[in-house]
């Protein structure tokens, strides 16, 4: 991303969106993998959102992709859940259901 070795840690969901989606859910697989030691410090971790649904409308499936960042190294301190924070507007993408 932007040039730099990314390790993006994805949650990801199937449906349309219904509640907020909360944090841990995020947080706890970053710490988890960083703490580990195995990550390099010049790889940056990504959390990321993800979630599909199906749009019968228009015959395709919808992408709500987001991802964020956080003011802390995971390598280094436990991730402040109030301190992960949307990085911008999330991404739709659509795509033509094959599949139907």
């Amino acid at each position: 991303m932007n040039g730099k070795y990314t390790l993006f840690v994805i949650e990801g969901k199937e449906g349309k969106p219904s509640t907020t989606l909360a944090k841990h859910k995020l947080a706890y697989p970053v710490m988890a993998l960083a703490s580990e030691g195995n990550i390099p410090e010049y790889i940056n971790i990504v959390p990321a959102y993800v979630r599909a649904w199906q749009d019968a409308k228009n015959n395709s499936i919808h992408y709500c992709i987001a991802t964020f960042e956080m003011d802390c190294n995971p390598r280094n301190s436990p991730v402040d859940l109030a301190e992960l924070k949307l990085t911008g507007n999330p991404k739709h993408l659509y795509l033509q259901n094959i599949f139907s």
